[in-house]
């Protein structure tokens, strides 16, 4: 690995502040206690007992189910056998409520794909409603409003896919707004948080075409926001939403006189307007993969038509939209931010091509000055596939790469050379491991999906140190491996 010291701009922690972070998370993922017993059966982790990600996995007699998993072997097991037999229930988009409390997508014979609530337990794992009854299934992924409350597209049969709000219960999930009458379905999506209880999303109502809209989960606060492409059925097609945390999010829209450019909005009608027009006039500059990193500041991708694709930073106004780098000189640009995190520190990782070097590690925290190159992983121009970012601690990501010697491994980083490192080799020489879904235990520790020479694709932990990185439990023995899939911290 080369050292990145070379180049400018300003890092995060140093190696030896990272490693006294870390150490100190590991002393309490150390102390943190086994769960308590579920109906006097083998210990099962809960939000209230301690540290909880849930996942999906196929442990070859069930079918691929939800799991949980404290980190410890002893602490993984299966939740609910939701539908019996070697298929499963295949749970997917597992979203945090908050109290304890998650919303999924899982699949059953009689009811199709249907939202389903779970505390972690057997008992408190059920059906909310089923939504479109009989087989077909109708629900999309829910979208929490951080109150203990999710919206979320449905299907009843009779309003087609339209928004909807649950609180984990039968009697508290309601229609919010048939926003396109009839059978007719808006199709609601792209949700960003203004606010505690406030969203703004993307929706059609038949008339305006696709606009953005906004909810407080009444059907008096659902409304359209502005009709931005302004004659139907053109539509303003607002995507990438993302909020800034203050109330305020951005989101890319395109019109005929402007192209697709930056929008922001308050929520408001008249705090719906046109941040920059990057280009002039209507070939737009085409912002996308909107990135909040706190401050009230976001990152993106754009083309100037001058310096390419390259990554800019805006703060919501014209004066604060601006490049951060011409990583890559000439028309071609250096990527497109479509692997990248906030550290949760006002910074970002991403991964950028300057050419020499290939596709690699970068770091910004919003400013020029602060836009620099990590570490060259994989010398030379030699791309190093960073791909799947997840935040072990503010401040620290893990993610895969391959330094060209093992092939793709487990990773960390704290957005400096010093504190850019493999963690394990865990299928030594070129196959590597592979890993995916890193998720925070919020304890110092981090679970993840991998693969190693001894069986198929498992659950890994890692508390961000060589001997702390290993295979949690063997679900599925054999190849096959149980493919641990979905992984979201219970909260």
């Amino acid at each position: 690995m080369r050292d990145g010291g070379v180049r400018p701009g300003r890092g995060g922690l140093p190696g030896a502040a990272l490693a006294a972070v870390l150490g100190a998370a590991l002393g309490a993922a150390l102390a943190a206690g086994a769960a308590a017993a579920d109906g006097g059966a083998a210990a099962l982790p809960t939000a209230e007992t301690g540290p909880a990600v849930l996942f999906g996995a196929n442990d070859g007699t069930s079918g691929h189910e939800l799991w949980i998993t404290d980190g410890t072997r002893k602490g993984t097991r299966r939740v609910r056998d939701i539908e019996p037999g070697g298929t499963g229930s295949l749970p997917v988009s597992i979203r945090a409520l908050g109290g304890g409390r998650a919303v999924f997508l899982a699949t059953t014979a009689g009811e199709g794909i249907e939202p389903w609530v779970t505390d972690g337990t057997r008992r408190g794992t059920r059906l909310v409603r089923d939504m479109l009854p009989g087989p077909d299934g109708g629900a999309g992924a829910a979208f929490p409003l951080g109150d203990g409350t999710a919206l979320m597209a449905a299907n009843d049969g009779s309003r087609g896919m339209e928004l909807w709000l649950t609180d984990g219960s039968r009697g508290g999930t309601r229609l919010v707004r048939d926003i396109a009458p009839g059978a007719m379905s808006s199709i609601p999506f792209g949700f960003a948080l203004l606010g505690t209880g406030r969203a703004v999303f993307s929706a059609d109502d038949g008339s305006h075409g696709r606009e953005p809209w906004v909810s407080d989960a009444s059907r008096g606060g659902t409304r359209m926001l502005r009709d931005i492409a302004g004659l139907f059925p053109a539509s303003g097609n607002p995507r990438f939403l993302a909020p800034l945390g203050d109330g305020r999010a951005v989101f890319a829209a395109s019109d005929a006189a402007s192209g697709t450019e930056l929008w922001v909005t308050d929520g408001t009608r008249d705090g719906t307007r046109l941040v920059a027009d990057i280009v002039a006039g209507a070939e737009g500059g085409n912002p996308w993969n909107i990135i909040a990193i706190g401050g009230g500041r976001a990152i993106f991708m754009a083309n100037d038509g001058l310096a390419g694709p390259e990554p800019w930073v805006t703060d919501g106004t014209a004066g604060g939209t601006r490049i951060l780098a011409d990583i890559r000189f000439g028309p071609g640009g250096s990527g497109m931010l479509d692997q990248a995190i906030a550290l949760g520190d006002g910074r970002a990782l991403f991964v950028a091509d300057d050419g020499p070097t290939g596709p690699e590690l970068w770091v910004t925290d919003g400013t020029p000055a602060g836009t620099a190159f990590v570490s060259d992983i994989n010398p030379g121009p030699a791309d190093s596939g960073v791909r799947a970012f997840g935040l072990h601690l503010p401040g620290v990501a893990l993610f895969s790469a391959t330094d060209g010697e093992t092939g793709p491994e487990p990773w960390i980083s704290d957005g400096t050379a010093a504190g850019t490192r493999r963690l394990r080799d865990i299928w030594r020489g070129s196959p590597g491991s592979w890993p995916s879904g890193f998720t925070g235990l919020g304890d110092g520790r981090s679970v993840f999906a991998a693969q190693d020479a001894a069986g198929g694709v498992e659950l890994w932990v890692t508390d961000a140190t060589t001997r702390g990185t290993r295979r949690v439990r063997d679900i599925r023995p054999g190849s096959a491996g149980s493919q641990p899939t979905g992984l979201a911290r219970l909260r």
